[in-house]
């Protein structure tokens, strides 16, 4: 509310439902008292060749002794990307690049990385 963000008091059934009917398709709904309607995350989208998004432009100058950056190929199970973009932001890791084949930035993703998919930039290269 100090932020300006607008928020709804619910008591648990009506939580219950709303989640339920978000995620229909699920036996298992897992809201521990709240939830938040985000907009979805995307890869940042880098060509080397080509610059994509104007203002999103990937940084090669960051790439210094400082930057950590890991560069992960073809992983497409979102668990593992979770688990790993978890494990790269507790040893310091700035930036993320991906590559071939991979796994959208999703909520299992985000779940599974414990909210490290939202402080990492993710970068994805064309499978081209």
């Amino acid at each position: 509310k100090q932020r300006n963000i607008p928020c709804q008091l619910l008591i648990r059934p009506h939580l219950d439902q709303l989640t339920r009917n978000t995620s229909r398709y699920k036996d298992h709904h897992v809201h521990q008292g709240i939830a938040a309607d985000v907009s979805r995350l995307y890869h940042i989208p880098i060509d080397y060749r080509v610059p994509q998004i104007p203002g999103l432009d990937f940084n090669y100058e960051m790439l210094d002794k400082e930057s950590l950056v890991i560069v992960l190929h073809g992983l497409k199970d979102p668990m593992n990307l979770g688990a790993l973009l978890r494990s790269a932001y507790y040893f310091g890791v700035n930036s993320v690049v991906v590559s071939g084949e991979r796994t959208d930035l999703s909520a299992v993703v985000s779940k599974a990385s414990s909210g490290a998919m939202e402080a990492i930039k993710i970068y994805a290269v064309r499978n081209t």
